[in-house]
């Protein structure tokens, strides 16, 4: 996945943040905020008690992320042989979860969340424990029920 340009003033960071424990939502624009609830020491995300931005955020990526598990991401157009050995599937965890960060950050950006400290910044930057991860759960949680679905029918 190219990495998408954020409209920011100062440089932009290469992947998203591995750093992992905290996450201070003061140096993040406010619309980024994300209620989370904690299943034992888990962080969820439930879609009800969420800010409008993150609600449409959400939804745009489950809707998103189901097209790319049935027609592929765009950018899967020009596929060679020697592309394999680095794509993604959706019958495999890690493929939901690339699927489902390409649909967070392409729903961001077709939301307009893309500025410095915005949501697509967050995605790349923020922490991975207690932001990425838990959107990207909730967002590839979806459509892999939908998969599960067409197996079976």
């Amino acid at each position: 996945m190219q990495r998408p340009t954020i409209n920011k003033k100062s440089d932009s960071a290469t992947a998203p943040s591995e750093n992992g424990d905290e996450d201070d939502d003061s140096e993040w624009l406010p619309r980024t905020k994300i209620e989370l609830t904690f299943q034992g020491a888990t962080p969820r995300v439930n879609l009800k008690p969420q800010s409008k931005d993150i609600k449409a955020l959400i939804r745009r990526a489950v809707d998103l992320g189901e097209i790319y598990i049935f027609l592929g991401p765009p950018e899967d157009d020009d596929i060679q042989v020697d592309d394999a050995p680095s794509m993604h599937t959706p019958f495999s965890v890690t493929g939901l979860h690339r699927i489902a960060f390409q649909a967070l950050v392409a729903a961001a950006q077709q939301l307009g969340l893309d500025e410095e400290k915005d949501v697509v910044d967050r995605l790349y930057n923020g922490s991975e424990n207690f932001y990425v991860k838990p959107l990207r759960t909730h967002v590839r949680f979806v459509p892999s029920k939908v998969i599960l679905l067409t197996y079976f029918i």
